[in-house]
């Protein structure tokens, strides 16, 4: 008997103080899996706990490499190099300032979290948000020369199971409405990738989606005016449905109802595959058939009677 109490005992302390959600995540073998909240007897940790309560995600500023970097693809740190020998393409962080937590916090949720519906976040937000001081992509960069491996400053980072996100550091006191808007837009389009690239959200969600138009016959289609006609993003001839999903999604958190609604013809009918493509979309000057603007209220409005979220109200934030 006392050693089902013992074992009883052990669960139920790791039900209450790891830090786990369902996502299917996995771990380096031989590596302890979940994290242990709260991380330390702060004031801020309070607020760190409110948000592990409310969505079971855990915002870290107490972190390892293995926490970071893991995925099961491989580690995604960069290395940085003086020359083209001996970098790696991939991303730095550097944990958050204790001193400016509290408005690193504070600002997550003016620009983020608390633009979002509980149900959305509840369902929709990794299992670890990083605090940082420092986000870097590292890449291959030509100046200055010689070319090499160097760091590229990032309001946020999205690798595998985790969000990094920067201003942990004393820029927090300063910062300006303009760089808020962009952490907004950067955080929103990281939480899009991270919904689709990991399966928490797919268009098997609403097959309707999938079906209200074909998926055949879509490398005949060789201007952009084709592919709006059939209901498809420029350029169609490799997109899948969950491509298009993520791209509906990014649609709605990135530009204004203004922006997509515009009248604007077409400018490279021939090839055109960038964002600049997706002014007017909805707009019957590109969108003929209506097809595309069908589809948008399809996926705006699942997220509104699902989980309480209009998504272009996001979008609808910033100007363009």
């Amino acid at each position: 008997m006392k050693k089902i109490y013992l074992i009883l005992i052990v669960l139920l302390a790791g039900l209450f103080s790891s830090c786990e959600k369902g996502e299917g995540t996995l771990t380096p073998s031989g590596i302890e899996e979940g994290y242990h909240m709260p991380q330390g007897n702060n004031p801020f940790d309070a607020t760190i706990m409110g948000y592990y309560e409310k969505y079971g995600s855990c915002l870290l500023y107490d972190f390892t490499d293995k926490d970071t970097y893991w995925t099961p693809s491989g580690w995604k740190n960069g290395v940085t190099g003086t020359t083209a020998e001996g970098g790696k393409a991939g991303f730095k962080v550097t944990p958050a300032d204790a001193s400016y937590i509290p408005q690193q916090l504070a600002l997550i949720d003016k620009c983020w979290l608390g633009l979002y519906s509980n149900a959305f976040l509840e369902k929709f937000l990794p299992l670890k948000i990083m605090l940082c001081s420092s986000v870097s992509t590292v890449t291959y960069l030509f100046t200055p020369a010689p070319a090499h491996y160097g760091l590229t400053s990032v309001d946020a980072y999205f690798n595998y199971d985790n969000i990094c996100v920067n201003y942990g550091n004393e820029s927090v006191l300063a910062i300006t409405t303009s760089k808020e808007l962009a952490l907004t837009r950067t955080l929103s389009r990281l939480l899009v990738e991270f919904m689709v690239d990991r399966g928490v959200s797919t268009p098997a969600d609403l097959p309707a989606f999938s079906t209200t138009v074909s998926y055949s016959g879509l490398s005949s289609l060789k201007t952009v005016s084709a592919g709006l006609a059939r209901g498809f993003f420029p350029m169609p001839s490799s997109t899948t449905p969950t491509i298009d999903w993520k791209k509906f999604m990014l649609l709605m958190v990135s530009y204004p109802e203004s922006y997509l609604n515009r009248s604007k013809a077409i400018t490279n009918d021939s090839w055109d595959t960038s964002e600049a493509a997706w002014e007017g979309i909805l707009n019957p000057t590109k969108d003929t058939k209506g097809l595309m603007k069908k589809r948008y209220d399809m996926v705006r409005n699942y997220f509104i009677e699902k989980y309480n979220m209009d998504l272009q109200s996001i979008g609808n934030r910033f100007s363009y």
